[in-house]
């Protein structure tokens, strides 16, 4: 059974109350969310609606289209709707900006569907009455960090690295893209739990987008790599983040600050393997050419539970350390190179402190 109608529609951006006919805030010209109880779109009745972050709204809705699976009535649990914002006193400039920030989301969801950390992309990018829009099945309904705090104690190690390796996994489909697409705020209240898996609840693209210009600030509340911190961010920065999530999750106590000893966990919750303690402790490194260079070198070790500390050369073979850029025998580098000199634009590997080309500094 579908709510009632509301009377009136609060604006989001300056919380005046206006007409549900309305579609634009008559103060502040904020498209106004759509009323609860509102058939929308041919198709979905509003719920109710979650909130406004960054570039989109979240509505929970119910789909009445007939089930081509079934021949029936689809479920009545609810989905989530996700709307692009749209304010008419935005620039033409920031409205195309914004509606590529949109439609980039949609396109990652539907391009990373096979993985279980993904929210179900329930319909696809659609525009119906001058609305912007695509629905989610899957999304989770309590975040990681509640689920902890009711739990009140640690998750078993076997749980936690089974999720960091999903989660591992789609870190590794995101930055093997040219750009890499970085997951800026990957934390315990972003990431919900569906029976055994992990899922995101977005992937940052709508939500961390500041509609007043501004860059978005990052939080200092320990999930935050410290160059993020510093206004650099780089495919290694969501490994500390991860990281730094597992420690959380297997200690029930706030993660360590960077660089924490190796065996920091194992001492906390002596469950914790003393190779699970150190692997987390190498990608919580301060520095980033200290933590793992891929999230799939992460997600490997993981699965063989041990940590890689050589790696053999491309080139000759000879095993070296894994901290290390080039062969200390033939001095190749070690890695396949995955990103760009800011100065010269030539390639160069993704650990190295210094361009071999130019010589700048990197990290």
């Amino acid at each position: 059974m579908s709510a009632a109608p509301e009377s009136t529609v609060e604006c989001t951006h300056c919380q005046t109350a206006n007409p549900t006919t309305a579609r634009y805030c008559m103060h502040c010209a904020e498209r106004l969310p759509l009323p609860i109880g509102e058939f929308f779109a041919g198709r979905y009745t509003i719920r109710n609606y979650i909130g406004a972050q960054g570039i989109a709204r979240r509505y929970h809705v119910t789909d009445t289209a007939p089930s081509i699976d079934r021949g029936s009535r689809a479920p009545t649990v609810p989905l989530t709707l996700v709307e692009l914002r749209s304010n008419r006193g935005w620039s033409p400039e920031a409205e195309d900006y914004y509606l590529t920030q949109f439609m980039n989301e949609a396109a990652q969801l539907s391009f990373l569907q096979e993985l279980p950390a993904v929210p179900i992309l329930h319909q696809g990018l659609t525009e119906r009455g001058n609305r912007r829009f695509f629905v989610l099945a899957g999304v989770p309904q309590i975040t990681l960090q509640a689920t902890l705090e009711k739990r009140q104690r640690p998750f078993p190690p076997d749980v936690v690295i089974d999720w960091g390796i999903r989660l591992c996994d789609l870190l590794a489909r995101l930055h093997a893209q040219t750009p890499p697409v970085l997951l800026t705020n990957l934390r315990p209240g972003n990431i919900g739990v569906i029976g055994p898996t992990v899922r995101i609840f977005d992937l940052d693209i709508t939500r961390h987008v500041r509609t007043d210009g501004l860059p978005a600030i990052p939080k200092d509340d320990g999930f935050t790599a410290p160059e993020q911190l510093a206004g650099l961010v780089e495919p290694r920065s969501a490994l500390y983040s991860l990281a730094a999530i597992m420690a959380n999750l297997l200690t029930n106590q706030p993660p360590p600050a960077a660089s924490p000893d190796s065996n920091a966990l194992n001492r906390i919750n002596v469950r914790v393997p003393e190779w699970l303690s150190h692997l987390i402790a190498i990608n919580m490194s301060a520095a980033p050419y200290d933590r793992y260079a891929r999230a799939e070198d992460m997600a490997a070790d993981l699965r063989r539970q041990h940590v890689t500390d050589a790696i053999p050369c491309r080139a000759c073979g000879a095993e070296n350390p894994r901290t290390e850029i080039y062969c200390q025998e033939c001095a190749r580098a070690l890695l396949i190179s995955m990103q760009e000199c800011e100065v010269c634009t030539q390639e160069m590997p993704i650990n190295a402190r210094f361009c071999p080309n130019c010589g700048i500094k990197v990290s």
